[in-house]
């Protein structure tokens, strides 16, 4: 794997990824942060035919960021110039958006772990006695529809998660934004490349 040379060089995106880990280490402005309430995430691109998502949390200049890139993108190949990012990494700032209330039968769920993020007392004690993940994986089947996706974060059993919600008329929720590790089987670490990247230059 190509080494960072420089952080003077690096693309904003990679430094708010190394920001990221760097930020969780800090747990009391960790939870600061996340008092604006701002969890959810926007991306936009539409339909992906084939690939899964990777999603790699940063953080910069005071705001959180998600950073999605498909699965078949996310190679030694594309990171060869860490000041330049692929053109197909997409890019949310965190807003603070309310979550619409109207969807199909599983909303419940979805809602109850969404508040359970909200719940500042209980997303901290969380806070508190977990690794924060850097990463999530997202299957391909939440990509099928040609409607933007609205990412928010939540609280699944005691672990930090991101519910999917489709935006148009007919609002679904989905369950399958896991963090890693650890890795969904036929999935291995190494194929998260701009990971073991930043981990070899010793920034995670």
């Amino acid at each position: 794997m190509n080494p960072i040379n420089s952080q003077e060089n690096i693309h904003w995106v990679y430094q708010s990824i190394i920001n990221w880990h760097l930020f969780t280490e800090q747990r009391d402005e960790l939870k600061k942060v996340l008092q604006s309430n701002n969890n959810t995430f926007y991306f936009l691109k539409g339909i992906i035919e084939n690939d899964n998502i990777h999603a790699y949390l940063g953080y910069l200049n005071h705001h959180i960021y998600l950073h999605f890139i498909p699965t078949s993108f996310d190679k030694e190949q594309s990171f060869a110039d860490f000041s330049k990012i692929p053109d197909q990494m997409q890019s949310c700032i965190a807003t603070n958006d309310e979550v619409n209330l109207g969807g199909p039968i599983d909303q419940d769920e979805a809602i109850k772990r969404i508040e359970n993020w909200k719940d500042e007392e209980i997303r901290n004690q969380v806070l508190d006695s977990i690794q924060i993940h850097q990463a999530f994986f997202i299957p391909n089947d939440n990509f099928s529809l040609n409607a933007p996706l609205k990412v928010v974060f939540a609280l699944n059993q005691q672990e930090p998660d991101l519910i999917l919600t489709t935006i148009n008329e007919h609002e679904s929720y989905y369950d399958t934004c896991r963090p890693v590790p650890p890795f969904p089987p036929g999935v291995e670490e190494s194929e998260f490349s701009l990971l073991q990247i930043i981990k070899l230059n010793n920034f995670i």
